[in-house]
């Protein structure tokens, strides 16, 4: 059994060995501990918890996947306030 703060080193492990599928890029990415311990709550289970992280990243990567889509998301940064075209980014990456 451990704690939710002991899980975290274990957590972000998990999602660079899963960064490129259904959303663990953003934990690794934007997520502090401090949303890590939001999300788990006071689970003392690490397979719940990473199921329960799992489910919040793969519905905002799912919504990000619809948006682009939809043509609702700048394909070049993801900004939903302008296209690939104008791109502010385009030239800089």
């Amino acid at each position: 059994m451990s704690t939710p703060v002991e899980m975290i080193p274990v957590i972000r492990k998990y999602a660079l060995e899963n960064y490129e599928k259904n959303g663990w890029d953003v934990l690794v990415e934007c997520w502090e501990d401090k949303d890590i311990l939001e999300a788990i709550g006071n689970t003392s289970s690490l397979e719940v918890a990473i199921k329960k992280i799992g489910r919040i990243l793969k519905v905002g990567h799912d919504q990000m996947i619809d948006s682009w889509a939809d043509g609702g998301l700048c394909t070049v940064c993801a900004s939903p306030d302008h296209d690939a075209k104008d791109c502010p980014a385009k030239g800089s990456r």
